[in-house]
């Protein structure tokens, strides 16, 4: 459904230029026919052009009174999409960006779930066409999507190592014993330099 506006405004400037020198052809033939019954018939012509003219300037209002809400609602569209796109990578970024805290301050069923959770807003913001823009806002031209997920997927993959590896324990364990074991896969610091 995207840019379906855009492409009905191509398609009707096409058509009204079409239809504009089809005017621009019928006036000129009739200019051109030198004839008795020509002058006579001027008036007609004149009518008929005036017609034609009518016509095509009604087609003309008719298109813009479809396209402009059209393009309106589009643009109104897409804007929304960018702030659903941008909501899911932050929910994502920062969701990665505090994961240790939140799994060291949980108890494992519920630091599985915030795992789970994060990942899953990960896969959301991939969805995005948009994601690129908000990458090499965040990081530059040099960090690409795919160097985005990869990392992401790393360091959610590695502190799932860590919660399977403790789960035994994992209730047990003080937050500060907990941030020890989840340093090094979620280190504080971004493995992906911000610009």
């Amino acid at each position: 459904m995207r840019n379906i506006a855009s492409r009905s405004f191509k398609v009707t400037i096409c058509a009204t230029l079409v239809l504009l020198l089809v005017a621009v052809a019928i006036t000129v033939a009739l200019e051109a026919m030198p004839s008795n019954t020509s002058v006579a018939r001027a008036p007609v012509y004149q009518f008929e052009l005036d017609m034609f003219k009518t016509i095509l300037a009604g087609f003309i209002v008719a298109m813009l009174g479809v396209l402009i809400p059209a393009v309106a609602s589009e643009a109104k569209e897409r804007n929304e999409q960018r702030k659903e796109s941008r909501a899911a990578y932050s929910e994502a970024k920062t969701g990665v960006d505090y994961l240790k805290l939140r799994l060291a301050a949980s108890q494992f069923k519920d630091a599985s779930a915030a795992l789970q959770s994060v990942h899953y807003h990960k896969h959301l913001a991939q969805l995005f066409e948009d994601l690129p823009e908000w990458i090499t806002m965040r990081y530059g031209e040099d960090t690409t999507p795919d160097d985005w997920d990869e990392l992401l997927y790393k360091q959610l993959f590695d502190a799932r190592v860590v919660l399977e590896q403790n789960a035994g324990r994992w209730d047990e364990l003080n937050p500060g014993a907990r941030v020890e074991l989840l340093d090094k896969a979620l280190p504080t610091v971004s493995l992906l330099p911000p610009k």
